[in-house]
């Protein structure tokens, strides 16, 4: 979402991020969280919220989002996290609690010390592990 303009988050964002991820659903198969998001607001950032994707407008599956802010300012830009999604955030609303109960549980990988991007490493410590690819290598 735009960290510059005021908005509030409607149906075609969704569909966006969906499309973005190569899958095609029509807006009117959404159906957003009773009350409104609206931003620019980094309180909300990296949060989770529920909506709902009607498919064949039979089934109702309920579809965990996150909330991302964007600057076409490179100086503003908000780092990306690494397979941010094998991590648990907190929730937008109180009243989703339920809806997260339902979907399975988001377990964090194990991380490896000194090892992956470095923002996957806060608080991590070393011991004096090198990685294999910081040691210097002898030559011939």
């Amino acid at each position: 979402m735009n960290r510059e303009e005021s908005w509030t988050l409607e149906p075609w964002h969704i569909r966006s991020a969906f499309r973005k991820a190569h899958v095609h659903v029509p807006e009117q198969a959404f159906t957003m969280p009773k009350e409104p998001i609206t931003g620019p607001d980094m309180e909300l950032e990296g949060k989770e919220f529920f909506t709902t994707v009607t498919i064949n407008n039979k089934e109702r599956v309920p579809i965990r989002c996150r909330l991302h802010h964007w600057s076409t300012k490179l100086e503003q830009r908000i780092p990306p996290v690494r397979d941010h999604w094998k991590f648990p955030v907190p929730i937008i609303f109180s009243t989703d609690k339920e809806i997260a109960e339902t979907l399975p549980e988001i377990i964090p990988p194990v991380l490896i010390p000194n090892e992956g991007p470095k923002h996957l490493r806060r608080g991590i410590t070393t011991g004096g592990i090198v990685p294999s690819y910081k040691r210097k290598r002898k030559r011939y």
